[in-house]
C-alpha cells in the first residue's frame, strides 16, 4: 500500500513539473496556477499522508528528496515567470 501511494506522489510531481514546462509553450498564466497548484497538493500529500507512514532515517530521505525535487522545480518556474514577463536572460 506504501508504495502505491508512492508512486502516486511521484506521478502528480512529474504531472506538475510537465505542466510547468508546458507553460512556456502556452503562456498561459492560468495554466502556471494550475501547474503550481498541482505541485502544492502533492506537497500536502506528501506530507499529511505519505509521511505519517514512515519513521527514522525513511522519513529524513522522503523529505530531503521532496526538497530537492521543489528546489529543483523552482528554475522552471522562474524560467516560465520570466518567458511570461518577456524578460530576456542576460549575455555572458
Amino acid at each position: 500500500m506504501q508504495g502505491e501511494l508512492y508512486s502516486y506522489t511521484v506521478s502528480m510531481l512529474v504531472a506538475g513539473a510537465l505542466m510547468l514546462w508546458q507553460v512556456h509553450a502556452r503562456g498561459s498564466v492560468l495554466f502556471r496556477l494550475a501547474a503550481m497548484s498541482v505541485i502544492a497538493v502533492t506537497v500536502a500529500e506528501m506530507f499529511l499522508v505519505d509521511v505519517s507512514g514512515l519513521t527514522g532515517l525513511g522519513r529524513v530521505a522522503s523529505v530531503l528528496g521532496l526538497g530537492l525535487s521543489l528546489a529543483a522545480l523552482a528554475w522552471p518556474n522562474r524560467w516560465a515567470g520570466r518567458a511570461r514577463e518577456g524578460v530576456a536572460r542576460p549575455s555572458r
